[in-house]
């Protein structure tokens, strides 16, 4: 196996160090672009951050999409005024380059990673709209497969999964969850329970795959 040793072979390195730094730097103004762009203007204090950003990764200059944006500011100074029109067309771009809020789910850092779903003696609460069946029918599934629920559905600090349909809430795009989601939030925060927060498909196939109950 060959051995790298990063003096002796820095000329042989670089391009792969370039290239990894401009996939971070790429990735670091998609995410900024998704940020300036959730609120439909591009403001003066956005503008004055993003043409800091540009001086600080000038050496990226060349690389789409961080080429196109110093293309659009290129010829204006730091104390330049900005037209509507510069403006627009700036802001056009950043949302271009936008993941959509259907491709982020503002749920995914918070769900578990490869979740084992017990149902037996388990308690169940589930939010938002589910795309595999109606919330009846999963309910009881849940009480099929041996599985609890809670009055009325609501969510307790004895829950042990919240189960989140796929479809979600178009609310949540914005952040602004649901009272169940939120609460779970705020108890695993505190550590005032052991909920568990998981995707309708994990449950799903947990509910498939579980040899409880269910006739």
């Amino acid at each position: 196996m060959l051995k790298v040793d990063p003096e002796k072979h820095k000329e042989l390195l670089l391009p792969f160090l370039k290239g990894k730094r401009t996939s971070n730097a790429v990735s670091e103004l998609v995410g900024i672009a998704s940020l300036v762009v959730f609120d439909g203007h591009l403001g003066d204090d956005e503008i004055s951050f993003l043409r800091v950003w540009i001086g600080q990764h000038q050496e990226f200059s060349r690389d789409y999409p961080i080429s196109e944006l110093v293309s659009l500011f290129s010829g204006f100074g730091s104390t330049d005024p900005v037209s509507d029109d510069l403006r627009n067309r700036a802001y056009q771009f950043l949302l271009s380059i936008s993941p959509s809020s259907e491709e982020i789910d503002p749920l995914d850092a918070h769900y578990a990673a490869n979740p084992v779903i017990r149902f037996d003696g388990k308690t169940f609460v589930f939010t938002g709209d589910l795309e595999y069946c109606d919330r009846r029918k999963a309910e009881s599934a849940v009480l099929a497969l041996g599985g609890l629920l809670t009055e009325s559905g609501g969510y307790r600090k004895n829950v042990d999964y919240l189960v989140v349909g796929k479809k979600g809430s178009s609310m949540w795009a914005n952040g602004k969850f649901g009272s169940k989601i939120k609460s779970a939030l705020k108890d695993q925060t505190e550590k005032k329970s052991d909920v568990i927060l998981i995707r309708e498909d994990d449950f799903v196939k947990a509910m498939l795959r579980s040899p409880g109950k269910r006739k």
